[in-house]
């Protein structure tokens, strides 16, 4: 004769509200369904049970990787972003460049092209990429950078810490700073460039410059004989395509100039 199964008071008051609630049919229906599912998995190929536990893994990392890069706050659009975390959107020319500095040891990357050829979207892809690593990544627009760098007080100091400390830094919108207070911008940039270097950090660029030309007369000798050191330029080519498809396809050779940066962009 086999003992009756103990059953916890607690447990027994709780399924007696649930009967009130929902009904006896009910209860026992979940009751199996529970029992079943609990058999299935006893039963299932070890195999099975690992493709499965793999797939499970890789969507919680991408759950992960993308709820950080959200919060970078990266201007770029919610589904787009959901798409690049998960590797399936377009290539592009800037998409092109920043996945051949990522493979290569350049410490800084220069994206130059114009409004909309998909350089914030490419570079959110290396975001991406450092977020899947467990590695730190910030972003910051050139503007609030230069009034960061000018601020002389113990938060804004903490903040400057760790942007010249972080494993990946985007500064977008460079050049934007020039018109209004061109020494401040160069100062600031130079600066941080020069700090992440010499702590084998990597930094990109992210600017509206027709060439690299442009950006070495912009920033001054220094900071282009520094770039080409360590540094790679991009030139973007394409037309604005905001609020459609990605712009600048990879469709033909030359394209892109992906190279050392040198003072003439030669």
């Amino acid at each position: 004769m086999s003992t009756p199964e103990r059953i916890h008071p607690l447990a027994a008051k709780l399924r007696i509200t649930a009967v009130a609630q929902h009904g006896e049919a009910a209860i026992a229906q979940a009751e199996a369904s529970a029992r079943d599912a609990a058999r299935r998995g006893s039963l299932e190929l070890p195999e099975v049970r690992k493709a499965r536990l793999a797939e499970e893994r890789r969507e919680s990392d991408y759950r992960r990787v993308s709820e950080y890069v959200r919060a970078l706050k990266l201007p770029v659009r919610g589904e787009l972003l959901e798409d690049v975390v998960r590797g399936k959107w377009q290539e592009t020319s800037a998409r092109a460049a920043v996945a051949a500095w990522l493979r290569g040891d350049m410490r800084v990357l220069a994206l130059l092209g114009d409004i909309g050829t998909g350089k914030t979207t490419a570079i959110s892809r290396a975001a991406c990429v450092f977020a899947h690593a467990r590695r730190s990544v910030a972003y910051i627009r050139e503007p609030e950078l230069v009034k960061l760098s000018q601020q002389r007080t113990i938060v804004a100091e903490e903040r400057m810490e760790r942007l010249r400390d972080v494993d990946l830094l985007i500064v977008d919108e460079l050049g934007t700073t020039l018109t209004r207070d061109g020494e401040a911008a160069q100062d600031a940039i130079a600066s941080m460039v020069d700090h992440r270097i010499a702590g084998v950090c990597r930094t990109a660029l992210l600017g509206n410059f027709a060439s690299a030309t442009a950006l070495a007369k912009a920033y001054g000798q220094r900071f282009a004989d520094r770039l080409s050191e360590i540094g790679t330029v991009a030139e973007i080519a394409g037309t604005s395509m905001r609020g459609g498809a990605l712009a600048a396809p990879v469709t033909e050779a030359g394209r892109i100039a992906a190279r050392r940066l040198t003072v003439g962009g030669k």
